[in-house]
């Protein structure tokens, strides 16, 4: 029997690296594995190109798939990461923010690039 060639995108977090560097093997896959630059990218290919057979996607990525009717893709329920993405604040120590006080008054936005 030949082995299903599948090409699957997850970011590269430890709890997968055994699958990309190959000392985990899917049984009965011929698997391909893909990364990005962030995750976020990966969820862009995803969704815009379907660019993957197999792909790690954000809830809120895969909810919008259902914009114009049904969606294209079945949701697994596979957590490569259980931890909440937005359960840290960082702040730069050259800020003079010490406490969540410090942010009164403050309006301005600042974006960085990954």
């Amino acid at each position: 029997m030949t082995d299903v060639k599948l090409d699957i995108a997850f970011w590269n977090y430890d709890r997968t690296r055994a699958l990309s560097d190959g000392k985990v093997r899917i049984p009965g896959v011929d698997a391909k594995y893909h990364s990005g630059s962030n995750v976020a990218e990966i969820f862009r290919s995803m969704v815009t190109d379907h660019r993957f057979d197999v792909a790690e996607l954000g809830l809120t990525y895969f909810l919008r798939t259902f914009e114009q009717g049904e969606s294209p893709f079945v949701a697994i329920p596979v957590f490569p990461v259980r931890a909440f993405r937005h359960s840290a604040i960082f702040v730069n120590s050259n800020s003079g923010i010490n406490q969540p006080e410090d942010l009164n008054g403050k309006n301005h936005r600042r974006t960085c690039a990954l």
